[in-house]
């Protein structure tokens, strides 16, 4: 009983924090929009740069609201629904990095992507969990090093690994790295803007393909990978 009344008190903590977090972070964004759609109504100068600005406000708030939904779901025990069709996983993991690449020009980013490796999963996941992996290694990573994507076929496998230089891990930060609200989320100067539950999501996008998102630190170096089966054992909608 008292395991229970923990458990629920620990799940009312993180919704309320949930809550804050969202409300603080949406806040910059759409000062942004509004300031930016004002500006934008009133000079024909400057155009093509507010309306980038926008975009990018616009995308942020939505990334925010989805993991916030996301984190929802999971926190009420729905789980992650997905759907899984036959994907061209190889051109879907180049359009990431081609998004990423305009998003942070200043990432370098080095790729070794087999060609026509496709795979049974749910794009719009897949492409989740491929900006989640790449926007932790921006923000964790050493700054001005680069970050080396990997996609092969490995037997029944489709592995993405993402691979960055860092300043090191202690095993106690491993153990917790799929952990939602992580302090390091929350202390990172270079992710001011993040919820710090991108991991979780991820594995569990992974998990309900079947799959799931191994983790390996050695000689200050981490990679993430993301194996999912070929196929699924059962296609179609699945949570």
């Amino acid at each position: 009983m008292e395991l229970c009344l923990n458990h629920a008190a620990e799940v009312d903590r993180m919704r309320q924090r949930l809550i804050a977090v969202l409300g603080h972070d949406l806040r910059n964004p759409l000062q942004s929009i509004s300031m930016a759609a004002a500006l934008l109504s009133s000079s024909d100068t400057r155009t093509t740069e507010l309306r980038q600005h926008i975009s990018a406000s616009s995308s942020r708030m939505e990334r925010l609201v989805s993991q916030i939904l996301d984190m929802s779901r999971l926190q009420s025990g729905i789980g992650l629904t997905v759907n899984p069709v036959d994907t061209d996983v190889s051109q879907l993991v180049q359009q990431i990095v081609c998004e990423t690449d305009v998003a942070y020009p200043g990432l370098v980013i080095e790729i070794a992507i087999d060609p026509q490796v496709r795979a049974v999963v749910d794009p719009d996941r897949y492409a989740q969990v491929a900006a989640n992996l790449l926007s932790n290694a921006r923000h964790h990573g050493l700054p001005g090093r680069p970050v080396l994507v990997t996609l092969t076929r490995q037997g029944d496998e489709v592995c993405l690994s993402v691979l960055n230089e860092t300043s090191g891990l202690s095993e106690a930060q491993l153990a917790n790295l799929f952990e939602p609200f992580k302090r390091e989320s929350a202390d990172n100067q270079r992710n001011r803007n993040g919820l710090g539950i991108g991991l979780y999501i991820s594995q569990a996008i992974a998990q309900a393909h079947q799959g799931r998102i191994d983790v390996d630190c050695r000689d200050d170096v981490i990679t993430f990978c993301l194996r999912l089966p070929v196929r699924q054992a059962e296609t179609g909608s699945s949570s």
